[in-house]
């Protein structure tokens, strides 16, 4: 979407489609690229990712075009599913706070998150009946108090299967790994000027350095699945 200058600002976990049979969509491609771009295409090489697709975001009815969203006038409002908005987004405390992609990037750590806690056990998985999973999941559907609560439960303590299911145990080190990048790249993002942050040329590339982080830790997993397999 990013490389067709479009900003969904609405993602979670009702809005990501998966099918069962691949659909032949456009290859992605980007023109004459620069060096992060390049490295974004090779990565997508080494997943195989082509023009077989899977996965769909879905529901724009909040997207914005970047052509047109840097001149008009914005009244400060939030989009967004609240329990997939970033914590920026949601802390009343922060004014003024424009919607970038580094946002968007949150949301999808936070539908992963959500999707990785709230998958169906197998009637064999140990944590079936666990009380604390089932306050995990609570927190995650809570305000954003708990939410971050349960975060660090995810990202700090070292999971139990029993408690936790193997999903979940299973899914940590990425889901650790990736909010450690989504952390790096807000910090980029503060770094630029605030004259020079609300323009179409400093969104893409913000995107983009979101995209090759979360492509770096997706390829550092697969090839530890790779070698445990």
């Amino acid at each position: 979407m990013c490389a067709k200058k479009y900003q969904h600002r609405d993602l979670s976990i009702g809005n990501v489609l998966m099918v069962d049979e691949p659909i032949k969509t456009e290859p992605f491609d980007i023109p004459e690229p620069d060096e992060t771009q390049r490295e974004i295409l090779e990565l997508c090489k080494i997943l195989n990712i082509n023009d077989q697709c899977t996965g769909f975001v879905i529901d724009g009815d909040m997207a914005v075009t970047w052509n047109s969203y840097f001149t008009e006038e914005h009244l400060g409002t939030k989009s967004g599913t609240s329990e997939f908005m970033s914590t920026k987004l949601l802390d009343p405390a922060i004014e003024d706070h424009v919607h970038s992609p580094v946002d968007d990037y949150y949301s999808f750590y936070f539908l992963t998150q959500w999707a990785c806690a709230f998958r169906d056990l197998s009637p064999e998985d140990q944590a079936k009946d666990s009380v604390i999973l089932q306050k995990l999941r609570m927190r995650l559907a809570g305000g954003l108090d708990t939410r971050s609560t349960a975060t660090d439960i995810i990202r700090g303590e070292d999971l139990n299967a029993k408690k936790y299911g193997a999903f979940l145990v299973q899914a940590q080190p990425f889901l650790k790994k990736w909010y450690d990048k989504l952390i790096s790249l807000g910090n980029e993002w503060q770094k630029i000027d605030a004259s020079e942050r609300f323009t179409a040329d400093s969104f893409r590339r913000i995107a983009e350095r979101g995209l090759l982080y979360f492509l770096r830790v997706v390829v550092g997993s697969k090839l530890l699945v790779t070698v445990r397999s």
